[in-house]
């Protein structure tokens, strides 16, 4: 796929919301970014931790099981698809570089750049209708928090007294964090995914061209051409 296509631009767009994190994967170390990224984990790490405590102080309340229950799940997905995120960091590379550089992935004709073209027009809509039902359900815990008795988005047992803006300000950190890194990760998922479809799409056109030739322009060598720049597309779509 090349650089300039749309779904290459919605890789790109995630990527700038994961470098602000830290979790975007560099081929060289950063102490800053390596801060950041550790600065983010440890927060939902840490938030994770006291809505377990919270799960087991108050699991025969079925209301405060449920309501922890909603946040702890999510908040656990998140930090199983970081963790397998970083731990799967060179197949990335090499499907980011695939991506950018191979050239059987480069759009050739109308037919192929509107089939990229379209498939990356969907993600980025899917990408700003799921980033924007995050930020509504983010927004709600912000401003419906500060008007109960509790203050805080997420029940914690323990009395912090004056403190509890303080504690009100880590657990809207820690949730904001987990929504908009989860939606960077699902969104590199469907750009991937988005990429497969568009180029089985291009591939299955090109099989079906395999034998439209001109009368003058056929030959065996030709035909046997064709098959194998089919061959090497499927393989890099695989890889």
């Amino acid at each position: 796929m090349a650089p300039h296509t749309d779904l290459f631009a919605a890789v790109n767009f995630v990527r700038k919301f994961l470098q602000i994190s830290g979790h975007w994967p560099h081929t060289t170390l950063s102490i800053w970014s390596e801060l950041r990224s550790f600065l983010s984990f440890a927060s939902s790490l840490i938030f994770f931790a006291t809505n377990i405590m919270e799960i087991v102080l108050h699991f025969s309340d079925f209301k405060d099981l449920a309501e922890n229950l909603s946040v702890t799940t999510l908040v656990f997905a998140y930090i199983v698809k970081l963790l397998v995120f970083k731990l799967r960091r060179r197949e990335f590379f090499c499907m980011i570089e695939i991506m950018a550089n191979a050239k059987t992935f480069e759009p050739h004709g109308e037919a192929q750049r509107d089939f990229a073209k379209t498939m990356g027009e969907r993600c980025i809509l899917v990408m700003k209708i799921y980033s924007g039902i995050c930020s509504v359900v983010v927004t709600l815990y912000a401003c419906l928090s500060l008007s109960s008795e509790t203050v805080l988005p997420v029940k914690f047992s323990y009395d912090f007294g004056s403190w509890v803006y303080g504690m009100y300000v880590f657990q809207m950190t820690a949730i904001m964090n987990s929504a908009l890194n989860t939606v960077c990760l699902d969104m590199l998922a469907v750009c991937f995914m988005g990429t497969a479809i568009a180029q089985l799409q291009i591939l299955e056109q090109k099989i079906h061209d395999l034998t439209k030739f001109d009368h003058e322009d056929y030959s065996p060598e030709e035909e046997k051409r064709r098959m194998k720049q089919c061959v090497v597309h499927h393989t890099d779509i695989i890889k």
